[in-house]
Order: C-alpha cells, then sequence, then structure tokens
C-alpha cells in the first residue's frame, strides 16, 4: 500500500514537472514572438531614420557629429548639442538605416 502511494506521488511530481516544462517552452515561444513583432514597428519607442529624403540621397547630422556618423532622415536638431541639423548628400553604398530604441526597452535590469 505504502509504495504504491509513493509510485503515485513520483508520477504526478513528473506529470506536473512536465507540465511547468511545457508552460515555460510556450511562454518563452511568446515572447520571442512578441519581441520579433515589435522589432520591425516604428511605433513611439523606436525611431526610423528611413524617408523620403534618404532615398533621394539626403540625410541630416549635426555639424558638430556629436553623435558620431549618425545620420537622421530629416531636418530638425540635435539632440545632444540642440543645433540645427545640416543636410548632407550620401552615395547609395554609404546609405544606412539608424534605430533608435526607447531605453526602457533596452533596459534588462527592470522588471
Amino acid at each position: 500500500m505504502m509504495e504504491s502511494k509513493i509510485f503515485i506521488q513520483k508520477k504526478l511530481q513528473e506529470m506536473i514537472i512536465n507540465q511547468l516544462k511545457n508552460c515555460a517552452i510556450k511562454f518563452c515561444i511568446l515572447c520571442l514572438s512578441v519581441m520579433a513583432s515589435c522589432a520591425g514597428d516604428s511605433g513611439s519607442g523606436q525611431k526610423g531614420s528611413v524617408t523620403s529624403d534618404q532615398q533621394t540621397g539626403s540625410v541630416y547630422k549635426c555639424p558638430m557629429e556629436c553623435e558620431g556618423e549618425k545620420t537622421y532622415g530629416k531636418a530638425g536638431i540635435c539632440p545632444v548639442c540642440e543645433m540645427d541639423l545640416e543636410k548632407t548628400e550620401v552615395t547609395p553604398t554609404q546609405k544606412k538605416v539608424d534605430i533608435k530604441m526607447d531605453s526602457a526597452v533596452l533596459d534588462t535590469t527592470r522588471k
């Protein structure tokens, strides 16, 4: 009688562990799917700099190069030194996409 109770308990534990593993795998897949779908989103948390100006070969960058070679797709001000961005012509091989992610997305220490 005691052996059958132990056997049943072990089987139940195995079933629970398997269910937890399945749930963990499904949760990971769901998280990866959400992250992948958000990566292409150009919502308020992300800023893609591909615009019609870039398609014609023009980009804007800071004259002080505060952010190195970073370019923007439209006129505005530099977020670092607040100077007006200057229009610069770009060859097709120099075109690149700059994506600025929200710091909340990049902060892995936040829970």
